[in-house]
């Protein structure tokens, strides 16, 4: 199954039920036209939930997040 991140999905954490708000994609390398850094797209996600500490935002690879979604320990909700 392809799974296809968006701004505007929301990511549930199974284990915390923390949420995070999906805000945007990025390079992680943007800063450098260096060959030996191919692009690395990461998201900005603000979360929300009870033990949200300091100002909730944080960044995952696209990679990382879709590893953690077919793993099952973050649940997707499209926003369409």
């Amino acid at each position: 199954m392809e799974i296809k991140l968006e701004p505007g999905d929301i990511i549930i954490d199974v284990v915390t039920k923390e949420t995070g708000l999906l805000v945007k994609q990025y390079n992680i390398f943007e800063h450098t036209n260096s060959p030996i850094y191919p692009p690395l797209p990461a998201w900005e996600i603000i979360w929300s939930g009870k033990n949200v500490k300091g100002h909730g935002v944080q960044a995952f690879t696209e990679e990382g997040l879709i590893n953690m979604i077919r793993a099952g320990a973050l649940t997707l909700v499209k926003n369409n």
